[in-house]
Formats: structure tokens, C-alpha cells, sequence
């Protein structure tokens, strides 16, 4: 048996005794040795033990745990990438733009990160002066700034810029920040155990619903049949080309991350959710920003995505007035009975933004951005003006006419199908398969096998030893 697996014990319980044994791992998975078949329904029964717990049994099958390997994942933490800032920093001393070659060597997140603000932009106008983007959501989200297909939270208080420093300063995907068995075992909550499925006439069959498929079903349903859940979850998502303000919160006072275009087609895997409409890396998607969404995977542990904003440039408000207990431009913010937002803007006792943030990272300087631009107005104009000033744009040497910046390769162009989609897609079946068990372990109530078939058993079996 592999090391990274723990035997999950099963019971047979008889009126004179219990008996412990281990499973036969065979497809028809609930007979043991000796053991007669199990009757279609088996009554559970319970009592207390010595210590006044609550145990379960079942008085004719005796079965109380799925007879499955339970797969340990060992806990996925951001690898520690190799600091090449040092070729970088010799690379600037010849002045000349980095090859393909050398940005995938060289242009990892943790050598930006070690660059001072100067050698970031220097390093930065040796490449393409195209960008990506991540708007964050800190303060109100205003309705009126809301995107209609975007609208989670609208009129509510949103802290997402302070969870992002306090963890880690990593920006993460779904699943790296949740987990795909945390996740699961939510979506589990709303499964009702009483259920039937349905048969092909809309009625209720005779079978009660299936767990496995609940679970499957969740992760794998298509969204605009471009892309699952999983897929979806599984990645960060950027912006390319612009920086989209329908998904962040009060105007004039929002906070944004942009990075090089190059360390991403260099470093990940990515697709392109607007390709259909001109969405490149040299490229938005016009002016249906919802669909300017770049889909971004680690490329080793592609559920376990993360960015850290060290290798980018926090842009934060400047002059916007501010409330200085939270950093929102509004003192009052609140939803009236019919809907509307009733608000006060700060009072005279606010502080400008910059101030406000310079004294958060005076206070908790273990969360402090390394690159950090301040500004005033449209956030679009904030980072042509960052890259104009800085001599970024207008570099015939560093442009590029690749819409992938000459990283092909490293594109995902059918997120629904092909080898990096299957992997995904396996990775995220088996953590969901290993939730599906501990949701059973967790409700002994329940007889695995009215929720669980055969065929599903040796799935998940499947899954968990890959």
C-alpha cells in the first residue's frame, strides 16, 4: 500500500459480536469473507458507549465506514522558486531586452520580488510593455459601479485588499485559498439524503440520489460551455490590457495589482476567456470588459495557484478622503427597506488615503507591498501614466506582435479539453472523492451503499491511487 495511504477499518456486527477486518478491494465491494450479501435495506441502530458517545451500527449489514482508501494529500504549499534577480541585474547592465530563453529562466516571481522599485522598472522596460491586472474589492462596492453579471456583494463592506496582506500577500486561486475538499464538503451540506434521483419521465425513481454524481456535478457543470467549474476554480484570474472596475468597489478609491504580461506567458499556463473577442495578451476585450478574464495555472500544482503581490505594482487611492477606521471614502453606507443605498460621504475628520495606507504599513510592516504607486483619477489613465513616466511604453525593441508573447506552449486554448484540463480535472475529482468519504465517516446515519454504486466506488478508487 502507497505511504500516503491510511486503511479505513470496517465492521461486521453480529448480536454475540463485532469483528474487525479489513476490506477485499473487489468490484463487488460490500462482501467480505463469509460475509452474506447485504439485504436492500438495513435499519440503523444506536447507543452509547463508556465515554456516553453516540455510536452507530447497522443491525444486518454492519458496516460502518466505506470499504475505500482514504489518500492523505500531502498539504500543497507555494514552492520556493529560485531567486534569479542577480542574472537580471546583469542583464540590465548590457541594456538590451531579455530573449525568450531568459525570461523563462530568469523572470520567475520571486526574482521581481527582490528587485528594488528602479531595477523593477528598469527590468520592466527590457520587456514587453504590455500588462495583466487584479482588481481587488476593498470597501462598499458601489451598485452603481457593479457589473450586472458581477454583482455578489453589491452594496455590502468588503475587506478583500486587508485578507490579501494578512495572507501572505498572495493573490489565490478558488481552490488554493478554500480547498477543493473544504469546498466539497460545503456543497455537501446541501445534499438531502431523502432524495430520489428522477427518472426519465421527471417522476421519482426508486433509487435514492447519488452522492458521487452530486459531487461530480458540482465541479464539472459547464460554465457558457467554455469552461467547468473545476477548471474555473481552479485558476487566479487576471485582466489583460485593463484594469476592469466593475469588479472592485468605490470608485476613486480603488486598489489594484498590475504585472508584467511576460512573467505570466513565461511562468504559467493560461487561457484567454475572451479570445472570441480579441482578448490577447497584446489586447482586451473591447468594450465587454466581463469577458476580459484571463484564466492563470501554476503549471506544477495547478489547484494550488498563487501570485504574490511582491512581484507586481500595488497601485493604491492618494488624495481620496477617507473614514480612518476602515480606509472607505464613506463615513454611513446602508441599504434602505426598498433598496436604495442611503450614504454620507467622510466627514471632516478624514484622512486622505495615502495617509491612510502609509500608516497600515507602519503598523503592520510585515504586510507591506514592495513596489507601491499612488494615484489620483481613472484607474486605466493611473497605469498608462505609471508606464508612460517610467519609459515602459515606447520601446519598439521590447513590443510584440505575439499574442501570446511568443509562449505558445504554455497556452490552454480549449479549457473543456486536452492534457493540462484532464490533470486539473483528475486532481480535483480525487480531493472531491477523498470529502465524499470523510462526509460519510462524519454521518454513520447514512448506509454508504443507498448513495453510492459499485461503478462509483472503483471511480473514486481510481482517482485516489493516481
Amino acid at each position: 500500500m502507497p505511504e500516503d495511504f491510511t486503511k479505513i477499518p470496517a465492521q461486521k456486527t453480529t448480536p454475540d459480536k463485532t469483528d474487525e477486518f479489513s476490506e477485499i478491494q473487489t468490484p463487488d465491494y460490500r462482501v467480505g469473507l463469509n460475509t452474506p450479501s447485504i439485504p436492500e435495506s438495513s435499519p440503523a441502530i444506536s447507543g452509547t458507549d463508556e465515554s456516553e458517545e453516540t455510536y452507530y451500527s447497522y443491525q444486518e449489514s454492519g458496516y460502518q465506514t466505506m470499504p475505500i482508501e482514504e489518500k492523505n494529500f500531502r498539504i500543497e504549499t507555494s514552492k520556493d522558486g529560485v531567486d534569479n534577480s542577480i542574472f537580471l541585474k546583469e542583464i540590465l547592465k548590457e541594456e538590451r531586452p531579455l530573449s525568450k530563453h531568459e525570461k523563462e529562466l530568469f523572470l520567475n516571481p520571486e526574482s521581481l520580488a527582490n528587485l528594488s522599485r528602479e531595477e523593477y522598472i528598469a527590468v520592466w522596460r527590457q520587456l514587453s510593455p504590455n500588462f495583466v491586472s487584479h482588481m481587488t474589492r476593498q470597501g462598499y462596492r458601489e451598485p452603481e459601479n457593479t457589473h450586472a453579471y458581477h454583482s455578489k456583494g453589491s452594496g455590502e463592506f468588503h475587506n478583500n485588499f486587508i485578507e490579501i496582506l494578512n495572507d501572505g500577500l498572495e493573490l489565490k486561486s478558488s481552490f488554493a485559498k478554500d480547498g477543493v475538499e473544504e469546498e466539497t464538503l460545503k456543497h455537501l451540506a446541501y445534499f438531502d439524503p431523502h432524495e430520489y434521483e428522477t427518472n426519465e419521465y421527471g417522476g421519482q425513481s426508486g433509487d435514492r440520489r447519488n452522492a458521487w454524481k452530486y459531487v461530480k456535478g458540482g465541479l464539472l457543470t459547464g460554465v457558457n460551455g467554455r469552461h467547468t467549474n473545476a477548471t474555473d476554480r481552479s485558476a487566479l484570474h487576471l485582466a489583460t490590457e485593463q484594469v476592469v472596475e466593475s469588479y472592485g468597489a468605490e470608485k476613486n478609491n480603488q486598489i489594484f495589482i498590475i504585472y508584467p504580461s511576460d512573467l505570466i506567458a513565461s511562468q504559467f499556463n493560461f487561457a484567454f476567456e475572451g479570445a472570441g473577442r480579441g482578448q490577447s495578451f497584446i489586447n482586451n476585450a473591447g468594450s465587454e470588459s466581463v469577458n476580459n478574464d484571463l484564466f492563470v495555472w501554476d503549471k506544477e500544482q495547478s489547484i494550488n495557484t498563487k501570485l504574490t503581490l511582491q512581484a507586481g505594482v500595488v497601485f493604491l487611492p492618494k488624495s481620496t478622503l477617507v473614514n480612518k477606521e476602515n480606509g472607505s471614502k464613506y463615513e454611513k453606507y446602508s441599504r434602505a427597506d426598498a433598496g436604495q443605498v442611503v450614504k454620507s460621504e467622510s466627514s471632516d475628520q478624514a484622512i486622505t488615503a495615502m495617509d491612510y495606507w502609509q500608516q497600515y504599513f507602519k503598523d503592520n510592516p510585515d504586510q507591506t507591498p514592495k513596489h507601491v504607486e499612488f494615484y489620483d483619477g481613472d484607474v486605466n489613465r493611473a497605469v498608462q501614466n505609471f508606464l508612460q513616466e517610467n519609459k515602459i511604453l515606447g520601446n519598439e525593441a521590447t513590443a510584440s506582435t505575439s499574442e501570446v508573447l511568443d509562449f505558445p506552449e504554455n497556452w490552454i486554448k480549449d479549457k473543456k479539453e486536452g492534457e493540462k484540463v484532464e490533470q486539473i480535472t483528475s486532481d480535483v475529482l480525487a480531493r472531491a472523492a477523498n470529502a465524499l468519504i470523510k462526509y460519510f465517516k462524519e454521518h454513520p446515519e447514512l448506509r454508504y451503499e443507498d448513495y453510492i454504486g459499485a461503478e462509483d466506488i472503483e471511480e473514486m478508487q481510481a482517482l485516489l491511487v493516481e
